[in-house]
This record gives structure tokens, sequence and C-alpha cells, in this order.
């Protein structure tokens, strides 16, 4: 068993213009999907963001988390019976 951190929002802001965005994340061990381009900045003259690409930092501390745990079963020799047995019990 081991416990992990997992983000449930992630906060993310551009390093050029400091726009700032919350991103949900998926559930399960998938994580979130940052956009490649900011769309708060301002455009130059030839219509393209000012940004760049990939301007975006993720903000830990402005972030959430929740505690996520993995448990491995694992069932030694045990018979049917046994096995049914304790399962009647749960």
């Amino acid at each position: 068993m081991w416990a992990q951190h997992k983000a449930t929002h992630v906060t993310i802001i551009c390093q050029k213009c400091k726009n700032t965005k919350v991103i949900a994340c998926k559930p399960g061990l998938a994580g979130a999907q940052i956009p490649r381009y900011c769309d708060g900045g301002a455009e130059n003259e030839f219509g393209a963001n000012n940004c760049g690409q990939e301007s975006f930092v993720i903000l830990p501390h402005k972030s959430k988390f929740s505690d996520l745990q993995t448990l491995k079963l694992q069932v030694g020799c045990i018979s049917t019976l046994q096995l049914q047995s304790l399962v009647d019990t749960l």
C-alpha cells in the first residue's frame, strides 16, 4: 500500500501576461491538459499571441490535491470454500 497525491484542480499562470486559469483534472490516474497557447495576452500586428508557445507554469500552492491510496490484495493458498465463507462474513 502506498499513498500518492493527486491533483483535482491545477492553477496555472502565463509567464508573460500573468493570465491565470484553473483546470480540472480528469478522474483516475490521468493528468491535467495544460493548453499550449495563452488566450489572455495581447496580439501583435500579425494576429499572433505575444505570450508564445507553452508559456504556462503550474502554481502548486494554489492547486487542489487529494490523497490517493492503492491497495494490492493478494490471495494465498486458500480453498474456494474458505474464500466463500470469508466473503459471506463480510
